[in-house]
């Protein structure tokens, strides 16, 4: 996979997969308002070296196992729902079974778009740096409005092989829009 590299404020390499890269730039052309430089510094808080640790698997589950899926701590988007699991044998199925997002009651925001749903995993890097070496995306068009109580998406689902979660450090979920990265956790 390639993949792109930047140093964090700190001096370390930081790689990140080219969709998750590609889907930012993109988003970063149509919002105006935020700067390339803004779009890293959004990656490096949103997905750092602790990002995903202590993530749920669902081994040797042949019927799903529901997994609440959460936003913490986010300012503008609340998001919540259920992400269930499958051993299918060589890999792990999640599947959103849903996804609900809304605009925080204390936003300042009257909307967000979201374009994108993901999961990635990442293990340590050389020098300590992060190797995003898994990343999978989903176009999705989501348009939250101030005073419309939530919007849900359901039917996105992601084949994760086992030998992915044997080595990943961390592995979760995420969404982004408007030039903004948001990381969905697995609970």
């Amino acid at each position: 996979m390639w993949m792109c590299k930047w140093s964090n404020e700190w001096g370390n390499r930081v790689s990140y997969p080219r969709q998750l890269i590609a889907a930012l730039l993109l988003a970063v052309t149509i919002d105006a308002n935020m700067s390339v430089l803004g779009a890293q510094d959004q990656i490096e808080k949103s997905m750092g070296p602790r990002w995903g640790v202590n993530f749920p698997t669902c081994a040797d589950a042949r019927n799903p196992i529901a997994l609440k899926a959460i936003i913490w701590d986010n300012p503008n988007i609340v998001a919540n729902g259920i992400v269930n699991c499958t051993d299918t044998g060589d890999a792990y199925l999640y599947a959103v079974d849903y996804m609900n997002f809304s605009l925080s009651p204390t936003s300042e925001w009257r909307s967000a778009h979201l374009d994108w749903f993901g999961c990635g995993a990442q293990r340590p890097g050389p020098g300590g740096d992060n190797d995003w070496f898994y990343d999978e995306v989903r176009p999705i068009k989501v348009v939250i409005r101030a005073g419309v109580k939530r919007v849900a998406i359901t039917n996105v689902s992601f084949r994760v092989p086992k030998s992915v979660i044997a080595q990943a450090r961390g592995f979760g979920f995420y969404i982004v829009g408007g030039g903004l990265i948001w990381s969905i956790f697995l609970l």
